[in-house]
C-alpha cells in the first residue's frame, strides 16, 4: 500500500509536524505509514560490512512482508528473532510493555551475529509510547551480565547503553522532546568500546565508558533477560555492521530510515550517489522532503571531480538520473547540475549524481616509476595486471626477472613462506633469484631505495627475507632480535634498523648512499638504526624468504607482498606515496563486498574500461557500463595478437557466476553486495580471411 498524502493524513485526523535535522539538511514530516518497499528497500543502506539487518518492511525476507510472522527474519545473515506477544504490523513489531512481548534470538545465532562486531556500528529505529521516567526500558539485550546491550536508561534524555563488568556505563543525551519520535539512532564500537552516537541526525552528547562483551546466551529484544526493564512502543530496524561507519554513511542510512518508516513519499526527493561521499552535492545525499507539486529546487553534484573516502580512486561526475517510486529512470542528463521540478502531481522521486572512475590510486603504474629497475608484485606475479595462484615463479614487473619458488604459497596479494624445514635441516620453503639476474639487478645500485611490503607470521628471532649467497652482499629480514627490521652484511659489518614489526602488514623502505644503508622508513614513519655496512656486488644467487645456505634458523615464515629496487635514493614523499599505494593493496582483511577487482588472462593486453585493477566502493544493484577496449591488442612483447571473445564472472571462492561473448556489457554488483572478479578472455588473433573488394 502507499502512503498516504498530506491532505489524505489530516483529514484522517493525523498531525503532521516538521523539524530540522543536522546534516544533510533535512526536513522530515513524521507519520506512521511506511514507503512501498519497492522504491526504497534495505538494499539501499550502506551495505559494506553489514552482518545483520532485521526490517520490519522485509520481516519475512527480502522484499516480502508477513504481518503473521510469529519470528523477525534476519535478512542479511538469516538469524531470526522468535516473538512472545509481540505485534508484527506493516513496517515494525509492537512491544506491549509487560513481561509477555519480547523477542529472543538463540545463542548460537547471538555469538555469529554480534561477537564479531567488536569494532563495528549498531543502527536501531525505534518510537517508544511512553516516555521511561527513571524506569529502564530495554530495546535490545544479552542474557549474559556483561553482553551488549541498547535501550534508554532509566530517564528520558538519555539513549542507548552497553553493559558490561564495569559499572560505568556510556549515556548519550539527546533532545528529550523527540523520546516519543520516531528516533534513527547509531551507535559506533572502537575495539569494543562505545565510542559515539548519532541520532537522527545529530551528534548525541556521552559520558561514561563501556565495552561491547562476548554475549554467551540469548539476546532479547524488548525486554531485558530478567523479564524486566519493559519496552512499550515499536522498533521498525535493527541493523549490525562489522566496522564504524563514516558520519556520511551514517547520514545515508538514516535518511533511508526516514523515507522508509517516517516521511510522506510523494512529497520527498532523496538525493543518492553511486559512490557514498563523493561530490558534497547541493542539496546533500540524503532527503529534501515536503516539496509540492511544480516546487523547484537548484542542484548540484558539487566536486565535479573527487577522491573516495578510503583514497583509492578518484571519481568523475558523468552526470545524473531521476528514479521513480518503482526505481524506473524518468529523466537523466549529461550536466553537473540543473534545476529540479517536482512532478505534478506530487510523488516521489530520487535524483542519483553518476559517478566514474578517471584514475585509481591501487594500480602499479601509480607506484613511483623513477629509477625502478625491479618489483615483484602479488597482485601482478604473472605480470601487468595479471595474477595466477600456484605459479612456480615469481615475476619481476619491470625488469623481467624470476624468482624460481620452492614449496611457497602464490595467494592472490603475495607468496606465503611456511617457514618449515626439510629433513636435512634445511628450508624447503624459499625462492631463488639466479646469479645473472643477481649480478643485473643489484650491482649497480649503490645509491638505491629497496622497498619491501611483508608480513611475518613468527616471533622467531632471525628471519631471511632477501640475500644472495655472498655474505658481503646486502640482506634484508630480521637479525638476532625480532625487532631488527632489515640489515645490510659486507664482511661481517650489519646495520640495524630498529622497528618492531610484529604480525602486521609492514612497508618498509631502506635507502643507501653510496653502497651503504643510510636510513630507513617503515609505514611511514623514520627508524632508528645503528651500525654500518656496505651494499656489495652480490656474485651468486638471491635467495628470498630463507638463507643463502637454506639455513632452517633463518627460516621466513610469513608473507611477502611486494619488492622494489630503485636505482637513486627516493624523497621521504616519495616513499610515503608509495606506502600509501601499499596500504590500498595489501590489505590483510578479506576483499570488500563492494569491490570488482578487473583482470584478463594475457599479460598487457587490451586497454578496459575500468582499467585492470580494482573498482571499489560499490553498492548492491550499482550498474557500470564495462568493456575489454578495442582490439585487436599485441602482447607485452609486441609479437603477438589477441582478440577478447568475451568475460567470465568470478565469485570470491572463485567459482564462475557469470560469463558472456560481448565485448562490453553493464555489470550490475549482487544483491546483496558481494566481491566480484571480472575477468576479460582473450585468444591469439589470426586475421579476418581474404577481403573481397565489391567496387
Amino acid at each position: 500500500a502507499r502512503p498516504l498524502a498530506p491532505s489524505d493524513m489530516r483529514k484522517r485526523g493525523f498531525a503532521i509536524t516538521t523539524y530540522d535535522m543536522k546534516s544533510p539538511s533535512i526536513v522530515a514530516v513524521c507519520l506512521c505509514a511506511a514507503l512501498n518497499a519497492s522504491a526504497v528497500s534495505t538494499s539501499m543502506y550502506v551495505q559494506d560490512g553489514l552482518i545483520a539487518c532485521w526490517d520490519g518492511i522485509e520481516n519475512a525476507g527480502a522484499g516480502t512482508h508477513d504481518a503473521d510472522a510469529t519470528v523477525w527474519k534476519d535478512i542479511v545473515g538469516g538469524y531470526e528473532f522468535a516473538l512472545t506477544g509481540v505485534t508484527v504490523d506493516a513496517d515494525r513489531m509492537t512491544f506491549a510493555g509487560d513481561a509477555t512481548s519480547y523477542g529472543i534470538l538463540s545463542s548460537n545465532d547471538t555469538v555469529s551475529t554480534f561477537v564479531a562486531a567488536k569494532n563495528g556500528t549498531m543502527e536501531i529505529v525505534y518510537a517508544a509510547r511512553t516516555s521511561p521516567g527513571n524506569k529502564a526500558q530495554v530495546m535490545l539485550q544479552s542474557s549474559d551480565s556483561a553482553g551488549m546491550a541498547f535501550g534508554m536508561n532509566g530517564t528520558s534524555a538519555l539513549l542507548p547503553n552497553t553493559s558490561s563488568k564495569n559499572s560505568s556505563r556510556p549515556k548519550y543525551a539527546f533532545d528529550s522532546s523527540l523520546v516519543t519520535a520516531t528516533n534513527s539512532v547509531a551507535v559506533r564500537y572502537s575495539g569494543g568500546i562505545s565510542a559515539s552516537a548519532i541520532a537522527n541526525g545529530s551528534v548525541a552528547s556521552s559520558s561514561g565508558s563501556d565495552c561491547w562483551w562476548y554475549p554467551e546466551w540469548e539476546t532479547y529484544i524488548g525486554i531485558r533477560s530478567n523479564k524486566s526493564a519493559f519496552f512499550p512502543g515499536s522498533i521498525y530496524c535493527i541493523r549490525l555492521y562489522s566496522r564504524q561507519l563514516t558520519d556520511a554513511e551514517i547520514a545515508v542510512n538514516q535518511s533511508v530510515d526516514k523515507l522508509r518508516f517516517m516521511l510522506d513519499a510523494d512529497t520527498a526527493l532523496m538525493v543518492t550517489g553511486n559512490q557514498d561521499s563523493l561530490g558534497a552535492p547541493s542539496p546533500a545525499y540524503g532527503v529534501v522532503a515536503d516539496l509540492a507539486a511544480g516546487d523547484t529546487l537548484e542542484v548540484s553534484c558539487g566536486e565535479p571531480v573527487c577522491t573516495n573516502a578510503a583514497g583509492s580512486a578518484e571519481y568523475r561526475c558523468s552526470g545524473w538520473m531521476l528514479y521513480d517510486m518503482n526505481d524506473s529512470v524518468i529523466s537523466r542528463g549529461a550536466g553537473t547540475s540543473f534545476t529540479y521540478t517536482h512532478p505534478t502531481p506530487a510523488g516521489f522521486r530520487r535524483l542519483e549524481w553518476q559517478w566514474e572512475v578517471s584514475r585509481r590510486f591501487t594500480d602499479f603504474s601509480d607506484y613511483v616509476q623513477d629509477g625502478l629497475v625491479a618489483c615483484w608484485d602479488g597482485i601482478g606475479n604473472a605480470g601487468i595486471g595479471v595474477h595466477l595462484d600456484n605459479v612456480t615463479v615469481w615475476k619481476s614487473l619491470v625488469g623481467g626477472y624470476e624468482f624460481a619458488l620452492s614449496n611457497v604459497t602464490v595467494a592472490a596479494k603475495g607468496m606465503t613462506f611456511a617457514g618449515t624445514t626439510g629433513s636435512d635441516g634445511k628450508a624447503n620453503s624459499y625462492g631463488v633469484l639466479s646469479a645473472a639476474d643477481t649480478a643485473e639487478t643489484f650491482a649497480d645500485t649503490t645509491d638505491a631505495t629497496l622497498e619491501i611490503v611483508f608480513r611475518s607470521s613468527s616471533s622467531a628471532a632471525s628471519q631471511v627475507l632477501l640475500q644472495p649467497a655472498s655474505s658481503a652482499c646486502t640482506a634484508f629480514g630480521f637479525y638476532n632480535t625480532s625487532t631488527l627490521v632489515a640489515y645490510s652484511a659486507a664482511s661481517g659489518m650489519k646495520r640495524g634498523f630498529v622497528a618492531s614489526a610484529g604480525t602486521a602488514v609492514n612497508s618498509f623502505s631502506v635507502r643507501y648512499a653510496n653502497s651503504e644503508p643510510s636510513s630507513a622508513i617503515a609505514n611511514g614513519s623514520t627508524v632508528q638504526n645503528s651500525g654500518t655496512s656496505a651494499w656489495s656486488s652480490p656474485g651468486t644467487e638471491t635467495f628470498i624468504g630463507a638463507r643463502a645456505s637454506r639455513d632452517k634458523n633463518y627460516v621466513f615464515a610469513g608473507d611477502i607482498y611486494c619488492i622494489r629496487l630503485y636505482n637513486r635514493q627516493l624523497t621521504d614523499e616519495e616513499i610515503a606515496a608509495n606506502h600509501r599505494i601499499d596500504a590500498l593493496r595489501f590489505k590483510t582483511d578479506a576483499v570488500a563486498d563492494s569491490t570488482l577487482a578487473i583482470s584478463g588472462t594475457i599479460d598487457g593486453v587490451g586497454a578496459p574500461s575500468p582499467a585492470y585493477g580494482y573498482l571499489c566502493e560499490l553498492s548492491a544493484g550499482d550498474n557500470r557500463v564495462v568493456s575489454c577496449g578495442k582490439g585487436p591488442w599485441k602482447d607485452a612483447t609486441g609479437t603477438n595478437k589477441y582478440t577478447c571473445v568475451g568475460w567470465n564472472l568470478y565469485d570470491a571462492n572463485d567459482s564462475v557466476v557469470g560469463s558472456g561473448r560481448d565485448a562490453s556489457f553493464t555489470y550490475t554488483h549482487p544483491t546483496p553486495a558481494a566481491y566480484r572478479r571480472l575477468e576479460w578472455q582473450w585468444k591469439p588473433f589470426t586475421g579476418v580471411g581474404t577481403v573481397i573488394r565489391l567496387f
